[in-house]
């Protein structure tokens, strides 16, 4: 990943997340996006839809077995910001995680993160 000075500011080591992982909202077949990047405090995700800076969502995101951290992460984040995805149609947006989320997440994340 490359490193440039907004990088150097983030309170958490950041990686990217190369399967894709889907996010839900509780109760919907359809993914609200596929997650990107994934940290202790956060993540961002590709999404089509405009999700409004500052909104919370309860959230899942599925994992796959090779992860080895449950079948599924089940949350509260809120949105911290929103931008046209310079990848292709839709948007980014970057999600912090909740107070609420952060202790039960921890074990959970590391774990992702150590295998990505």
């Amino acid at each position: 990943m490359a490193s440039d000075e907004s990088d150097q500011k983030r309170a958490h080591d950041r990686r990217s997340v190369l399967a894709g992982l889907k996010t839900y909202e509780p109760g919907e077949a359809q993914p609200i996006g596929v997650l990107e990047e994934l940290s202790l405090g956060g993540f961002r995700l590709a999404t089509p839809r405009v999700i409004a800076v500052g909104v919370r969502k309860q959230l899942r995101i599925e994992l796959p077995d090779a992860l080895d951290a449950g079948e599924a992460l089940e949350f509260e984040a809120e949105c911290r910001w929103l931008r046209a995805n310079p990848k292709g149609p839709g948007f980014q947006c970057g999600f912090e995680f909740g107070e609420s989320s952060l202790a039960s997440l921890h074990a959970a994340v590391s774990a992702i993160l150590h295998k990505l």
